[in-house]
Parts: C-alpha cells; sequence; structure tokens
C-alpha cells in the first residue's frame, strides 16, 4: 500500500532540507501558503498564508488528505487531524516535500511565438 515519500520526522531530509525545516518553524504560513498553491486551491498562496495564521491544524489536515489523494494512497481523516494537532510542524514538512516528490507544482507558462 502506497504511503507518504518521506517519515513524519525526516525534518532536514531532502527535498527541503534545514531550510525547510526553518522556515516551517518560523513562519509555517509560507509553507502552507506553498502546499495550497501546488494544490490549486482558493486564492493560491495568500490564501494557504491566511488559512495557515486562523486556523492552521483544519487548513493542513485538509489539506494534507488532498495531497495523498493526488500521491495516490488515502490519508484518514482522523489521523491527519491528529499529526496536523501533535507534530504540526514535522507533518508540514511532510506534506510539503511530497508536492515537492510527486512534482506537484502548476507547469511554467509557455511563451507564445
Amino acid at each position: 500500500m502506497a504511503s507518504w515519500s518521506t517519515g513524519l520526522f525526516d525534518c532536514c531530509g531532502q527535498p527541503g532540507g534545514v531550510g525547510l525545516c526553518v522556515r516551517a518553524s518560523l513562519c509555517p504560513c509560507t509553507v502552507l501558503g506553498d502546499i495550497n498553491e501546488r494544490l490549486e486551491g482558493p486564492c493560491g498562496f495568500v490564501g494557504g498564508c491566511c488559512c495557515g495564521c486562523i486556523v492552521e491544524p483544519c487548513c493542513l489536515a485538509s489539506m494534507s488528505t488532498a495531497v495523498a489523494q493526488r500521491a495516490g494512497f488515502e490519508e484518514g481523516c482522523m489521523k491527519a487531524s491528529c499529526c496536523s494537532i501533535f507534530c504540526s510542524c514535522c507533518y508540514m514538512m511532510q506534506v510539503y516535500k511530497e508536492t515537492e516528490l510527486k512534482s506537484m507544482k502548476k507547469p511554467d507558462q509557455q511563451q507564445m511565438r
């Protein structure tokens, strides 16, 4: 059965490394903004930042289930909620890394010729 590509406590691992760990610890709303943008969520990066500032655990739990679904596996709502509440920083990095590893980025804009 498929699962996350990185471990929950693989905080300083690649992709992201120590920089992601510092960013998620000091300014987690920007990491949620990146995840929301990659999921093409409401209002993109800014929407994720605002949601992260107001209701971080709810926002993270919702985004993590969406990322898991796109990556081809299921993340239970209860597990996502518990991880978002009790291990939010580590869980956020795990979700972010999954978007990196599974290339959940918007394609670059093509230039018209």
